[in-house]
């Protein structure tokens, strides 16, 4: 999926939120290219002018060429905003780089990662990557442990309008349960926003919280609220404690009937 204007608009207000200094190593599942081209290709640039915008809109002192890179990943963009030094992980090395400032992990996201990973960085992003990885609950986990505690997660995943992009398309249910219920962490912001600006952005709730039409004890009925076409599910985490349950993960609405039947 890369990084295009509508994700670039909220890693800029992400980043203008954080503490800079705290985030001094960080890491993306996956190499994601920032897609806002240098040379020729600048032309072709979907939403151009609006890049800049959020740069000047979000405070940073940045013009847009001093963010790019000419191979056109992403890592320049992450450290000009402030959010450290950021290494890879990925399946394969074939988008890899030579540069000695490049630094990649080779693994397979659907297996534990190692131990001397564990509470190695202050920031994760994914762009993309975790919808394309057979065991997701296992994938998940990793950046839990992966993340010091006070860490940051920002994932961009589709949650309608992707079919065959990926092996998942994720749902609000999912961020909720595991990254509150499972791991205790705080889910700071996940919401649903179509690739094109401007067309659809909505906050999507803790199915824990939902009262009216979608209340308590029914499923989220994500298709009476969500429009056709492209949507992300964009999410911000922070860890609060290295405090993984391994009770499994059971959907709200369920164990909402289940309690009442109690």
């Amino acid at each position: 999926m890369g990084i295009d204007y509508v994700t670039f608009n909220q890693i800029c207000k992400f980043a203008a939120r954080q503490d800079q200094n705290a985030m001094n190593k960080s890491l993306m599942l996956g190499r994601a290219k920032l897609r806002y081209y240098s040379g020729k290709r600048q032309f072709h640039i979907p939403y151009k002018a609006k890049f800049q915008k959020s740069l000047d809109d979000n405070g940073f002192d940045l013009e847009m060429g001093q963010v790019i890179q000419k191979d056109n990943y992403a890592e320049k963009m992450f450290r000009k905003l402030g959010l450290g030094s950021i290494e890879t992980m990925d399946y394969s090395d074939y988008e890899f780089s030579d540069n000695p400032e490049f630094t990649g992990h080779l693994h397979d996201l659907s297996e534990p990662v190692p131990k001397k990973l564990h509470n190695q960085y202050n920031f994760i992003f994914d762009g993309g990557t975790l919808e394309h990885v057979f065991n997701v609950p296992v994938a998940l986990e990793n950046v839990f442990d992966m993340l010091k505690d006070g860490g940051r997660f920002i994932g961009v995943n589709p949650l309608n309008g992707w079919p065959g992009h990926g092996m998942y398309q994720f749902s609000p249910e999912l961020i909720y349960s595991f990254w509150n219920r499972k791991c205790g962490c705080e889910v700071t912001n996940c919401f649903a926003m179509s690739e094109r600006p401007g067309k659809y952005f909505k906050h999507m709730k803790d199915p824990n919280n939902l009262t009216g039409r979608s209340r308590i004890g029914r499923r989220m009925l994500l298709w009476r609220v969500i429009p056709r076409g492209r949507l992300y599910l964009y999410y911000e985490i922070k860890k609060l404690a290295d405090n993984l349950s391994t009770k499994p993960i059971m959907q709200t609405s369920y164990l909402k009937r289940w309690g009442e039947g109690k």
